[in-house]
């Protein structure tokens, strides 16, 4: 479906509603199945142009042990003290 210029175009009109304190917007079906996301799933939002941006999330959640995995510990220094200055030490 990316990529359809018909079905990219398509607008409706919906309305802004409270959510405990947040705001939430309801999207249609029609713009999930053209996002390809479903409830559930992390969405990045933007401003840009005065239009809020609404995209499928990319990003990559690391977790600790998957970090911890790609650390290597030959890269390590020697702690370096800098001492005190001013009133740090209160």
């Amino acid at each position: 479906m990316p990529g359809n210029k018909k079905q990219e175009n398509i607008r409706m009109k919906t309305t802004i509603q409270a959510w405990g304190n947040a705001s939430v917007i309801r999207i249609p079906p029609v713009y999930k199945r053209m996002l390809q996301v479903n409830n559930g799933d992390e969405v990045e939002i933007r401003i840009e142009n005065h239009a809020l941006i609404i995209e499928k999330s990319n990003l990559k959640e690391w977790a600790l042990r998957e970090l911890m995995e790609k650390y290597d510990v030959s890269t390590e220094h020697e702690e370096i003290e800098l001492g005190a200055e001013g009133e740090e030490w209160l």
